[in-house]
């Protein structure tokens, strides 16, 4: 009957129907899903991934109770804090309640010697059958404040242990699962960072979350063919000291957990999905009758199902359209704003090479000054030389910093030096660093993964706190970050983990601040390695063109058209068949590469014997 009501209607009122029945279908298919995974699947057991599980975090709220539960399920423990008195007590409590569990404590001070630590992490489960980790450790400021008026010392200890602590605790970890082809990785997120569009106030928390959570995607898709299961968990408000001091929140509800209520479903999902929320703690009876009369409902006003879904189809078109010429509007019609108004010069850093290099060019044919920051001082010269050929209106002062090398106090003081008495409006957070080719999270060194973060984020961080002052005492100004689509429109970027995973730092998080988070995808530059541009691979010139004129409006954007187009397109393709194609391309080029340094090394070893003889 419903067909036949179907087949009697105008073509364009059927397509209209049926997309309305297909958007409604995909609902009912999330809820059921939902409701499969929150309350029906049975959860793994946890022994089959060894027998051991070390817990970061573990002497409050939710690192506790996951120690708690997992002992219920008969694994042993590593518990890991910095307190060694509130250690002896939690594990005295567990062995209590689980007699039979053994545990090691280790003593690790996160946001201390972040060396020591990992060393005695290693050292801990060295010749133990680690199945689980649990990286629970994470601080957050103790109250909400402006991004500005976060005391170095409290944003830089955030960054060490929410961050560069998980990953090496991570790193000392892997490596025992990858030899037994077998282990879970739990991280734990924040609905700061990925639940919400922002979290303001909370900027450099939620930065460090988001990078968590990304580093859990690529991980997942990493190690996943070993038989290592990451994920990251990702809780809303839970009833903890850092919740209660943070968000003023003393007991819990319906819709805050206890830290135990939140572990034990927690627990359940070890293994069990990529990323997912706790949001069946909020599940009710209550809901439950609402949803059975409105089933009951719905049977009795069968008549209306053709209207509704065609209603569904009508405002998902309707939609789409406003959103398609808004798309036009936006990167063919709208006007750009006049930059200057921001103030008379801009701050580039990156600038002799690639997008850089093009921005700063761009913005110079705008009329504005530029401040060029780079580490070669003979490709700043150059830069610099062209640029004023090309605008000889405009000054332009060079500025020798190596981000990599660099403490944040000396990036300070450089900056500061530099642009004292200067009308800066506009700065470009440009300068990144990525591996020289893909490779696997545990074959990255140290001193690499060190670079990557003091470059794509503590320097990034150190510049912006640098201009910032001096935009908000104007009350105006801009600052650009050039993110990547590697942790914004692919769902993860294995091989290329923490430079995905760091890109992700400032996306989510700085609202408050005059930042715009441009996106690029291809563009043919010395570190995507790509040599030819075209439609979709766009030139650093072409790039920069399209971003400058999206300056001051949206702030996280794809500027350029045809990377939009990109964008669209991989948010239509399931995120397995994306997930699958980025790893499969990266390990082939993987073994390409990893076959040329070793004949590049064997070269120089033949070279060297040759020398000798």
């Amino acid at each position: 009957m419903m067909m036949m009501m179907i087949k009697t209607q105008p073509l364009w009122l059927i397509l209209i129907t049926y997309i309305g029945i297909f958007i409604t279908l995909k609902r009912v298919i999330s809820l059921l899903k939902w409701v499969f995974i929150t309350f029906i699947r049975s959860s793994k057991n946890l022994k089959s991934y060894g027998s051991w599980a070390i817990i970061t975090g573990a002497t409050d709220g939710i690192g506790k109770a996951f120690a708690i539960q997992l002992a219920e399920k008969g694994l042993n423990l590593i518990l890991v804090g910095r307190n060694s008195n509130k250690l002896q007590t939690v594990s005295n409590e567990i062995q209590l309640s689980s007699p039979g569990t053994k545990i090691k404590r280790v003593v690790f001070d996160f946001s201390g010697d972040i060396s020591a630590g990992v060393a005695g992490v290693e050292e801990a489960v060295k010749g133990l059958d680690v199945g689980i980790l649990i990286n629970n450790v994470g601080i957050t400021y103790p109250a909400a404040r402006y991004f500005h008026e976060v005391e170095e010392s409290v944003w830089m200890n955030i960054v060490r242990v929410n961050l560069e602590g998980t990953t090496k605790v991570t790193r000392a970890v892997l490596k025992g699962m990858v030899d037994r082809k077998r282990g879970a990785i739990v991280n734990i997120g924040s609905g700061a960072a990925i639940v919400v569009p922002s979290h303001p106030l909370y900027a450099i928390y939620a930065a460090t979350k988001a990078y968590v959570d990304q580093l859990s995607r690529c991980l997942y898709v990493e190690y996943k063919h070993l038989g290592i299961d990451v994920q990251c968990q990702v809780p809303l408000y839970v009833a903890t000291q850092m919740v209660s001091k943070a968000a003023s929140i003393e007991k819990s509800s319906m819709f805050i957990p206890t830290a135990d209520d939140y572990a034990r479903a927690g627990v359940r999902r070890i293994g069990i999905g990529l990323d997912w929320t706790e949001k069946g703690l909020d599940w009710t009876g209550q809901d439950w009758i609402m949803l059975k009369k409105k089933k009951k409902k719905t049977m009795e006003l069968e008549d209306f199902t053709i209207p509704i879904v065609t209603a569904i189809g009508f405002i998902s078109v309707l939609k789409s359209s406003v959103k398609f010429l808004r798309w036009v509007w936006v990167m063919f019609l709208r006007s750009p704003k006049n930059l200057k108004e921001y103030g008379s010069w801009a701050v580039v850093t990156g600038a002799t090479d690639g997008i850089g290099k093009a921005l700063a060019f761009e913005l110079a044919s705008k009329g504005l000054n530029l401040v060029l920051v780079g580490r070669n001082p003979s490709k700043l010269q150059t830069t610099s030389m062209e640029i004023i050929s090309s605008s000889s209106s405009v000054e332009v002062k060079t500025l020798v910093v190596d981000l990599a090398k660099c403490s944040g106090k000396q990036i300070v003081e450089i900056i500061d030096k530099e642009i004292k008495g200067l009308d800066v409006g506009i700065l470009v957070n440009n300068a990144g660093l990525a591996y020289p080719y893909p490779r696997f999270f545990l074959d990255v060194d140290l001193e690499l993964m060190e670079d990557i973060f003091k470059v794509n984020m503590e320097s990034a961080t150190w510049m912006v706190l640098s201009v910032l002052p001096g935009m908000l005492r104007k009350k105006k100004g801009a600052i650009l970050n050039i993110g990547s689509a590697s942790s914004t429109i692919v769902p993860s970027y294995p091989l290329f983990t923490l430079y995905a995973a760091t890109k992700a730092y400032f996306i989510s998080s700085l609202s408050l601040l005059p930042l715009y988070n441009w996106i690029p995808v291809f563009v043919a530059t010395k570190m995507t390695k790509l040599k030819e541009s075209s439609i979709f691979i766009a030139s650093p010139e072409t790039y920069s063109k399209a971003s400058v004129r999206s300056i001051g409006y949206e702030q996280i954007c794809t500027p350029y058209w045809a990377h939009s187009l990109q964008w669209f397109i991989a948010n239509a393709l399931p995120d397995t068949l994306l997930n699958w194609g980025i790893l499969s391309y990266f390990v082939a080029v993987n073994k390409v590469a990893k076959l040329k340094e070793s004949k590049k090394k064997a070269e120089q070893q033949k070279t060297v014997v040759d020398e000798s003889n």
